[in-house]
């Protein structure tokens, strides 16, 4: 864990509103550092709580992640840097460079950050691979312009599927505001 310290993500590659961003930096930091980590003000993780729990989220991959599965991880190629153990929950992960990882959750069931943040606006399917990037709400575009060709072919993520529920993680924006919610998703920009 060591590179954590260390690891500078590219920047965002747009303006970030800065007033907008250091509002929702205090927002992230009530709400979400406990389980994410913290960030100086230049966006470098200073440090990591590794918090493990359920947030609602969908836990077929914890199940499937057997003692005999752990043990080929941790025999294999990437033994040496991975320390595969079976577990109940999922852990939270760091956010650096969050902006940069869509689509979002630990099986790719939400598109955005800004659907992340507004539980009931997320799709039941959308497409990855070969998308475009929507800078505004932070992933995978929904909606390319007229005559967008993509890059690769394109798969469906449907999110009624074994493994792909797009839900959990409501609670923490149940009394968030959408002007918080929009400062919140500007600050994530910053990481």
């Amino acid at each position: 864990t060591a590179w954590m310290a260390v690891y500078t993500p590219m920047p965002f590659p747009t303006d970030i509103d800065r007033t907008l961003a250091y509002r929702g930096r205090a927002l992230y930091d009530d709400g979400c550092a406990s389980c994410h980590g913290t960030y100086d003000t230049v966006g470098r993780l200073t440090s990591f709580p590794n918090w493990e729990g359920d947030i609602g989220t969908d836990p077929a991959r914890a199940a499937l992640l057997t003692p005999k599965i752990a043990d080929a991880v941790n025999g294999g190629l990437f033994g040496q840097y991975i320390d595969a153990r079976t577990v109940d929950t999922y852990t939270a992960p760091p956010l650096t460079g969050i902006w940069s990882s869509a689509p979002y959750f630990h099986n790719g069931s939400v598109p955005t950050l800004w659907h992340l943040m507004r539980p009931d606006t997320r799709p039941a399917t959308f497409q990855v691979g070969g998308h475009r990037y929507d800078l505004d709400r932070v992933g995978i575009d929904l909606s390319p312009p007229d005559g967008y060709v993509p890059w690769s072919i394109p798969a469906t993520v449907d999110t009624t599927a074994f493994g792909l529920s797009n839900a959990g993680h409501e609670a923490e924006f149940t009394d968030l505001t959408d002007s918080d919610r929009d400062a919140l998703l500007e600050s994530l920009k910053t990481l």
